[in-house]
């Protein structure tokens, strides 16, 4: 005895749909080819310090990436701030975690302009931040979201005209993560 069972088939009648992917924290790619930079400037002259330059990669699920470059990040005399000197850089359009590192057809730069500086010998820490929103309650400049940030170190040893590169160590370099320092910390922080 043989018995049939009934066939059943099913019809796509439409394509699959596919929802955006989640954003992702921006991630930094360096292009300055050292986490030191040291310079040998004559003192009492104006001096450069050459810009940072950079790339960004990620899921920007279409908003753009914000920059800043912060000199001394955790270091300030001020309540209100978390530096001594902050640098804006120009927005870099969004792209997806697919896309190459952007901008496509340059290095994002960030140069500081060293009004604040001292007269060498000195050090200081140049941290370039990246976010897709900073807070609103400036000065403090922080990531609006904590999960959405990136950031590189550089250390800027400056020193005097005498003083030959390879010698150039001044001794007042700030460091991360002293228990001193104040960085940014989630949107609820209260301000002193």
């Amino acid at each position: 005895m043989v018995a049939a069972l009934p066939s059943s088939g099913c019809l796509v009648t439409e394509g699959p749909s596919f929802e955006k992917p989640p954003r992702t924290a921006p991630r930094i790619i360096p292009f300055t080819s050292t986490a030191e930079v040291r310079h040998v400037v004559a003192a009492g002259t104006k001096y450069e310090i050459p810009p940072f330059d950079y790339k960004v990669a990620g899921e920007d699920a279409d908003q753009p990436v914000r920059s800043v470059l912060l000199i001394n990040y955790g270091v300030s005399n001020d309540p209100n701030t978390r530096w001594r000197d902050a640098i804006g850089a120009p927005v870099i359009q969004p792209g997806t975690i697919t896309d190459p590192p952007r901008p496509f057809d340059h290095y994002a730069s960030i140069k500081w302009i060293t009004h604040t500086a001292r007269e060498p010998p000195a050090c200081y820490t140049a941290t370039l931040l990246v976010t897709h929103e900073f807070r609103s309650d400036y000065p403090l400049s922080c990531p609006a979201d904590l999960t959405d940030y990136d950031s590189a170190t550089w250390v800027v040893a400056l020193c005097g005209p005498t003083v030959a590169v390879k010698d150039c160590h001044p001794v007042d370099c700030p460091r991360f993560g002293d228990p001193d320092a104040k960085y940014c910390e989630s949107p609820t922080e209260t301000k002193p």
